[in-house]
């Protein structure tokens, strides 16, 4: 254009400013293009700077007889790439009814020019929209079609027999021995973006896929959001997402700014069509498979179909990675739980039997000297030495007591609790009061109610050991007003302690009774809390979560 004004001599600063600001936006939009990172409705913006410089070119050099009669028709070419036929037919009356103005005021009324005007313009954008739209839609070749070749699978000879899922399987083969599960939700969406096909505008797909929680949805992987274009987390009761969840269906939404979760999602990324289908496992919706383009005729029947097809099987390779996930957290909690056993059978023989052992060994040397100068006195140590031995017993069947309460597997949680507070009574001579709501339990596996017993003997253990009280109560109950949250507590009425100079000795390695408390309650995901002033009791609380929603709550 430039080198075509200045060869007629018809450059002035109109013309040139225009070429100018054309030639800085469209090198402004293709860098910001191939960094995929397209400004906000740009396809309103692109199409209105495009019209504005083409009919300022028009204008500003002679309209009808300058040599730009065609600068109009730039903004056609761009709606014609981005919207359908009649957007491009409805541009072009617009461009007609400017020339036709600039016309009519430079030479008067010529209905014969504007007639060949019209029917030249309607024309032109018939063919760009047709071509346009050829550009989106038409293929040589189905892309199910260039997957399969892709992936080296020959169709049959019969191809209207040939399911199109026959020819993901060795992608599939490949995402289902992915193990990790972060690589599993990675890997899928770029399968998904493979399957369309080589058509160029899958490079503006954004896709994404939202793990349900509750009554929430996480992201857990996604693709082509600009950077910080995205929330973590969506409602998973409302809108269009709380319809796949509940009807298991796809959906299409050609208008997302109509949904309280879409419209948050997709329109700060320009898109105006979203398609959502769910991950599903026989008949239960753990996720939606969510995909997104500034198209709104971007999901035709065939990519919406090939979609379709994939899906279930990633929704499988999705579940086979949690699955193998939950089998690798498990084992390394076995592991840890058999170490902190280790750990806490070691602190308990040397607080306890190894002492015992050690006292008794003395006082058999004494009662050896004793025998010989005075067999009176050596008698009556002879006494004291059975009882220490005794206590040893107790201590050390109190130990494999806890180590695995047979109790607890045979009777329940409550009968064992009850054991459990008869060998305290037997050992510290303490008074222990139980109170244990029976519906609590019901809601609890074996796991969590070996470590509910495992909490309540530590937290009893250190009461009876420290707390000087006249009674201890041990109570299991619902969380007040949340009822999918137990709620241990251990309460006494002793001298208590001071929060802060137990802090500070249990990270320099001390009062490693309550460091086990620690470390039990994070084995169910629960919280632990310790409230005690000196010369006030203590109360020690644990919420233990019933279920995966108590979970995330706490």
């Amino acid at each position: 254009m430039f080198i075509s004004l200045v060869s007629l001599q018809t450059l002035n600063w109109i013309s040139g400013g225009l070429i100018l600001a054309g030639t800085i936006w469209n090198t402004f939009l293709t860098w910001r293009t191939f960094q995929n990172k397209n400004l906000p409705g740009y396809q309103i913006l692109h199409i209105g700077i495009d019209f504005f410089i083409g009919v300022g070119l028009f204008l500003a050099t002679g309209g009808l007889g300058g040599p730009f009669t065609w600068a109009g028709f730039l903004a056609v070419f761009s709606i014609a790439i981005y919207y359908d036929l009649l957007d491009c037919l409805l541009l072009a009356i617009l461009l007609f009814i400017i020339q036709a103005v600039r016309i009519f005021f430079a030479e008067g009324l010529n209905l014969l020019s504007l007639a060949v005007l019209l029917t030249f313009n309607l024309l032109a954008a018939f063919i760009l929209g047709i071509l346009g739209r050829y550009v989106r839609n038409g293929q040589a070749e189905s892309p199910h079609i260039l997957f399969q070749r892709s992936m080296g699978v020959q169709r049959k000879d019969d191809p209207a027999k040939n399911e199109p899922i026959d020819g993901f399987d060795p992608c599939f083969e490949i995402l289902n021995a992915t193990m990790t599960y972060q690589d599993v939700l990675d890997k899928s969406l770029d399968l998904c973006t493979t399957a369309l096909g080589p058509d160029p505008r899958v490079n503006k797909l954004i896709s994404a896929i939202l793990l349900s929680g509750g009554y929430e949805l996480r992201l857990g992987a996604q693709r082509g959001f600009s950077a910080g274009g995205g929330k973590l987390t969506f409602h998973a009761d409302r809108g269009v997402f709380s319809q796949v969840i509940q009807s298991a269906d796809p959906r299409l939404i050609l208008d997302p700014s109509s949904d309280p979760e879409l419209d948050q999602l997709v329109l700060s990324e320009g898109c105006r069509s979203v398609l959502c289908l769910p991950l599903r496992t026989s008949s239960v919706v753990f996720g939606i498979l969510l995909f997104a383009h500034p198209d709104a005729d971007y999901f035709n029947a065939e990519r919406i179909n090939t979609l379709k097809l994939i899906s279930p099987k990633i929704a499988i390779a999705i579940q086979n990675a949690h699955i193998y996930q939950d089998l690798q957290n498990q084992k390394e909690q076995i592991i840890q739980s058999h170490d902190e056993t280790r750990q806490k059978l070691a602190r308990d023989l040397h607080d306890g039997p190894t002492q015992l052992v050690s006292a008794i060994a003395m006082r058999v040397a004494i009662v050896r000297k004793l025998l010989e100068k005075d067999p009176k006195e050596a008698d009556e140590e002879l006494v004291r030495l059975e009882e220490l031995a005794q206590r040893t017993v107790q201590d050390i069947r109190s130990m494999l007591f806890s180590l695995r309460p047979s109790t607890l597997e045979s009777e329940g949680l409550e009968t064992a609790l009850q054991a459990m507070i008869i060998k305290m009574e037997e050992i510290y001579h303490q008074n222990v009061i139980l109170d244990v709501n029976p519906e609590v339990i019901k809601h609890m596996d074996y796991p969590k109610q070996f470590v509910v017993f495992q909490l309540a003997e530590d937290a009893v253990n250190e009461a009876c050991k420290y707390a000087e009280a006249e009674k201890i109560l041990l109570r299991l109950r619902f969380l007040p007003k949340v009822p999918e949250t137990a709620l241990l507590e251990v309460i006494d009425n002793g001298k208590g302690f001071d929060l802060q100079t137990v802090s500070e000795s249990s990270d320099q390695g001390g009062y490693p009774g309550m460091m086990s408390l620690n470390e039990r309650i994070e084995k169910v995901k629960g919280r632990f809390h310790i409230d005690s002033t000196p010369g006030k009791g203590t109360r020690v609380f644990a919420a233990i979560p019933l279920t995966e929603e108590a979970s995330r709550r706490l």
